[in-house]
């Protein structure tokens, strides 16, 4: 009788000690997870600004402070130590914690660099974009291994993981992280004619006839190729409002380049003409001009002048059109993040 209540007892001890060992052990669990959903979501944060628009080095004091809090939090890590001599969890959180560490520095510091000249050509914002992606994805990988370290110390000391704040916030994240990268997709493709819009106004700054029909000619075929590129575009869940906006954009573009900048190219075609006729009028002595050089001067004034009327009506309408399917197109791109993230 003694021998079966010592052994009741003893069964007890057992299942108090294990118990005990078990809540401990999620108040360590916690304890680490404080510090890493917390850093998650603000470098996420980050990331999701420095691609949608927020530049990157404008926004270099917020890397410093991440780059900070994560040592921070590494330090704390460090002190709060193993569990019980068990190191694996600990371990897979210092790791996590050097690879975001890396990642902010070095991939984010060349995401800076790419920036600077990222809207000068399509090859150029593929490049940012796919330097910002794998960035993500870094941090992504190290989150997934982290999540799994948990998941195997839970396992270990018989804690069940219920779904919480946490979690739902995680899942937020993976589906904001799907969201940016349709969206980072679906802007290259609005983007192969944006580049060549932008690149139309600086010619026309300079006044290269030629040039200025060249890249007209471009910006009609870029269009035509993005809107191609848009026919087979997957949609979002279901969702096709951008990729439907993006092809309003691009049947601008061709607008911009059948009907609105012909107008432009005629009048720096005018322009050459009565510069032309202006340097010649100039070069001939005064008694040595014809009536008729006279008359023909001062119809060329009259029409230039008339020209330069229809040209600046022209730009200010451009100006007005490029506005207006801007902020269409902002407003489609929040709306869809506000959807979808």
């Amino acid at each position: 009788m003694r021998s079966i209540l010592f052994a009741g007892l003893l069964l007890a001890s057992m299942s108090l000690s294990a118990q005990s060992n078990t809540e401990n052990a999620l108040e360590y669990m916690e304890e680490m997870d404080d510090h890493i959903e917390q850093l998650k979501g603000e470098t996420w944060s980050y990331l999701k600004a420095a691609t949608r628009g927020r530049s990157a080095r404008t926004m270099e004091r917020r890397r410093e402070d991440l780059i900070e809090e994560l040592g921070d939090v590494r330090r704390d890590v460090v002190e709060l130590g193993s569990f019980h001599g068990n190191r694996s969890y600990q371990q897979a959180v210092l790791e996590y914690l050097r690879i975001s560490d890396l990642v902010m520095r070095q991939d984010f510091a060349r995401l800076m660099d790419l920036e600077e000249v990222a809207n000068q050509s399509y090859d150029a914002m593929e490049a940012y974009l796919l330097a910002s992606e794998i960035a993500g994805n870094k941090l992504d990988s190290a989150f997934a291994d982290y999540a799994d370290a948990k998941a195997t110390f839970a396992t270990e000391y018989n804690i069940r993981l219920v779904e919480g704040e946490m979690s739902r916030r995680e899942r937020r994240m993976v589906a904001a992280s799907n969201a940016l990268e349709y969206y980072n997709d679906m802007f290259l493709v609005y983007f192969r004619a944006n580049v060549q819009d932008i690149i139309i106004i600086d010619v026309m700054n300079n006044g290269d006839v030629l040039e200025l029909e060249q890249n007209i000619s471009a910006l009609k075929e870029a269009a035509q190729m993005s809107m191609a590129v848009l026919d087979t575009f997957p949609d979002f869940n279901g969702d096709r409002k951008l990729s439907r906006k993006a092809n309003e954009l691009m049947e601008f573009y061709i607008e911009l380049s059948e009907e609105h900048y012909p107008k432009v190219v005629e009048f720096y075609i005018a322009k050459e003409d009565f510069e032309e006729l202006h340097a010649r009028i100039e070069s001939t002595r005064e008694r040595d001009l014809t009536q008729e050089d006279i008359d023909t001067y001062n119809a060329a004034v009259e029409n230039y002048n008339q020209m330069i009327e229809v040209y600046n009506t022209t730009n200010e309408q451009l100006n007005d059109l490029r506005s207006e399917h801007y902020e269409m197109w902002e407003e489609a791109v929040e709306d869809f993040f506000d959807e979808h993230s």
